[in-house]
């Protein structure tokens, strides 16, 4: 029987958001919530961001993530 680490039952992908608007705020207020298997890894956006996951540059967000969303309007 294969344990929970080697079946990935225990991974969490790490979820970056470009963008902070009526979408991205939405999206990042749910994965710090909480969603089964997923983490927000940080947002990189114009707009106002809570420091707590804030992430100044693109490249940064990429390398912290398992998947980028673009969440942003436009």
């Amino acid at each position: 029987m294969a344990s929970a680490a080697a079946s990935g039952a225990d991974v969490k992908r790490r979820i970056g958001l470009i963008g902070h608007g009526a979408v991205g705020s939405v999206i990042a207020t749910e994965l710090e919530r909480g969603v089964e298997h997923l983490g927000l890894a940080g947002v990189h956006a114009q707009s106002t961001v809570p420091d707590r996951y804030r992430i100044d540059s693109f490249e940064e967000l990429v390398a912290r993530s398992d998947l980028v969303v673009d969440a942003g309007g436009q």
